[in-house]
């Protein structure tokens, strides 16, 4: 039996935060992880509307500041990762992991990774603040990925959604969960690829 048929549903989101918690505070592992996808966020993907694309560009600006301090960050990445995570929807909480945001930054043990991206419960849901955040993760994850997972941005993105422990512990592999998201990724990407 595998993890994920033995851990189903509300216990599955409290394992894989004590494991991410836990992965997150070991030496070597300084960047928060994010969280897994929603079912809302997957079926609001799979509608792929025109609304969304227009709310997430409405971001452009802010997401063009976050590009020019973190300047391998792309712009197509971080407006891909904001149509995933939020479908453009500042104001957006994850009833399960408390992410919030554009970017869906998880809050932590007694908002510990909100504390360290400088963020609160409420500048959480300031696009900027959000998408700056989101970006210092995506940087953090892109320098992990150039050390240890040969620079391939498929590893960001897995990081991104699950934390880079889990993609250390499963590496050169993607779990199941990971490999939806890099799904729903590749679907997204090409709304975005001339965005600059």
């Amino acid at each position: 039996m595998t993890l994920a048929k033995l851990f189903t549903g509300k216990s599955k989101y409290l394992v894989c935060g004590l494991l991410a918690f836990l992965v997150a505070a070991s030496p070597g592992h300084a960047t928060p992880p994010s969280k897994t996808v929603s079912v809302s966020t997957k079926k609001e993907l799979q509608g792929g509307t025109q609304d969304v694309v227009d709310r997430v560009m409405s971001f452009l600006p802010e997401v063009r500041e976050a590009n020019a301090a973190y300047p391998d960050v792309p712009i197509s990445v971080i407006l891909t990762v904001i149509h995933i995570e939020s479908g453009g929807e500042p104001t957006k909480v994850n009833k399960v992991s408390k992410a919030a945001g554009l970017m869906q930054i998880v809050p932590g043990p007694k908002g510990a990774y909100f504390k360290y991206y400088g963020l609160t419960k409420d500048t959480a849901l300031e696009p900027a603040s959000s998408i700056e955040a989101g970006v210092q993760i995506l940087h953090a994850h892109m320098v992990v990925a150039d050390k240890r997972w040969g620079g391939k941005l498929k590893y960001v993105l897995a990081a991104y959604n699950r934390g880079g422990g889990n993609v250390d512990a499963s590496y050169p592999s993607l779990d199941a969960t990971a490999l939806t998201y890099l799904k729903m990724y590749n679907a997204v990407a090409p709304l975005y690829a001339d965005v600059e």
